[in-house]
């Protein structure tokens, strides 16, 4: 099995969004991350200083859309995370959010050239799909999958392995019509508290197109 966790989407210097202007240190206490992402911590249960906060952000720019901790899409099952913050700015595919404190397109370390790609936008977008080969005696040549889910992909690895799999967030059967009738996932999964973000997918002709959105600590 060979797959990658995320698609890349090309960004350039005409498609950036600066809030510079309009966040200055005195709105927040941090803002971790950059790029498809913002998250924007304000001082803690200061509401006033949050509703300040997103009324700016949120008629700031039209290739960007801020929520509230509560307000973030479900099927992102994004919010609940604990370090997740009162405000989150998502951006439109190819463009990108600068930090305050960096407010410029980033460098590559490798050859210190500007950034060209860029993943963690929404998982709706075909760009950020990712690759999956399924090639052996398991695998049925040539099968074909409409959608699946990355978590998916867990238990099949557990069952080709011989190992049996931990508790976990996925349905291997749904790989099923890939596998030859010996190596099936037949078995539900064991459910389990959900705390990070998930990952979408999709696979035709033997490729999963993995669907992964936001880079975030938890």
């Amino acid at each position: 099995m060979i797959f990658s966790d995320h698609g890349m989407a090309e960004i350039s210097t005409q498609r950036l969004i600066n809030v510079t202007d309009i966040l200055t240190p005195d709105l927040y206490e941090t803002i971790m991350e950059s790029g498809p992402v913002m998250s924007v911590y304000v001082p803690k249960e200061d509401k006033d200083k949050e509703n300040e906060v997103l009324e700016k952000l949120r008629h700031f720019h039209p290739n960007m859309t801020c929520y509230r901790r509560e307000e973030l899409p479900a099927r992102w099952q994004y919010a609940a995370g604990r370090y997740v913050a009162p405000v989150t700015c998502v951006a439109d595919l190819g463009w990108f959010i600068l930090h305050p404190l960096q407010p410029q397109l980033w460098m590559r370390a490798s050859d210190g050239k500007l950034l060209e790609g860029e993943h963690g936008y929404d998982v709706n977008y075909k760009e950020m799909w990712a690759i999956f080969y399924g090639l052996g005696p398991a695998f049925i040549p040539r099968a074909k999958v409409d959608q699946v889910n990355a978590v998916d992909l867990y238990p099949v690895m557990c069952r080709l392995a011989g190992l049996k799999p931990l508790p976990y967030q996925g349905k291997g059967r749904h790989l099923n019509q890939l596998l030859q009738p010996g190596w099936r996932v037949n078995s539900s999964p064991t459910p389990t508290p959900f705390v990070a973000l998930t990952t979408g997918a999709a696979l035709t002709t033997a490729l999963l197109l993995n669907r992964a959105l936001l880079r975030v600590l938890f």
